[in-house]
């Protein structure tokens, strides 16, 4: 009596292994966008956290000096330099946060990423940090600080009170670091940088956190005048999506 033996098929065929690449191939496909997308919700929610958090101690200083804004600094010099010692990130951010200067003196310097309320995770650095060169991705509005050689004039220093569109304008924004300056701690339209799909990420007055386009932070001025009035001397305001001068008369 013959017995037959039935052949038992143990591999895949060529066309069998080309179909699970193929699946393979696509749901890699479909998952890279979503896994890309994560990350950037994760920076996006990071970077949002780090100003919302320099925005409260930004008022709370404040709140304690009798409404006054923290200066900028002079980003001429060193953040160690004692024309420095009462910049915002020396003065306004403690007790809650580590001065700058502190952190540079211990070699703990803030990087992308590295956790620090100074970082921002999607920031790139033009040349490596050091007590020399600050690296700031963060910085205070330049025009809501008044420059210390206008109040040696008789100018009053901003106060946050009397910011006449509290919602709409800019307080703290993500910097564009350069190598040539080594203390970048302010930011305006032309140093404001774009990080979040088109978006530029800034701390307001009120202590909210907006993102804007370009189109929309980086308008025409020349002055208060020239952002705030329809005309650019005086009269009805220009209706903007937000504001770098405080008020219209702001030195």
């Amino acid at each position: 009596m013959a017995i037959h033996r039935t052949k038992v098929k143990n591999a895949f065929t060529l066309l069998e292994l080309l179909v699970v690449v193929g699946c393979i191939g696509l749901l890699t496909a479909l998952a890279l966008p979503l896994l890309g997308r994560a990350r950037s919700n994760s920076a996006e929610a990071a970077c949002m956290n780090n100003l919302g958090n320099l925005d409260r101690a930004f008022l709370t200083y404040s709140d304690q000096n009798q409404g006054l804004v923290p200066q900028e600094g002079n980003i001429g010099k060193l953040i160690s330099d004692p024309v420095n010692a009462a910049a915002w990130y020396n003065v306004a951010v403690q007790p809650e946060y580590p001065a700058m200067t502190n952190l540079y003196n211990s070699g703990n310097y803030p990087l992308p990423g590295n956790g620090s309320v100074y970082s921002c995770p999607l920031a790139t650095m033009p040349i490596s940090p050091s007590k020399s060169y600050a690296f700031f991705m963060y910085g205070e509005n330049d025009f809501i600080c008044v420059n210390a050689s206008d109040i040696a004039l008789g100018a009053p220093q901003t106060r946050i009170n009397l910011v006449t569109r509290p919602s709409q304008t800019i307080y703290i924004g993500e910097v564009l670091a350069t190598p040539s300056s080594p203390s970048l701690s302010g930011v305006t339209a032309n140093y404001a940088a774009i990080r979040h799909n088109g978006f530029g990420m800034f701390a307001m007055t009120d202590g909210s956190v907006q993102m804007f386009t370009t189109n929309e932070f980086n308008h025409n001025y020349s002055g208060p005048a020239s952002e705030w009035f329809a005309n650019g001397v005086s009269g009805a305001f220009t209706n903007r999506a937000c504001y770098w001068w405080p008020t219209p008369n702001t030195p």
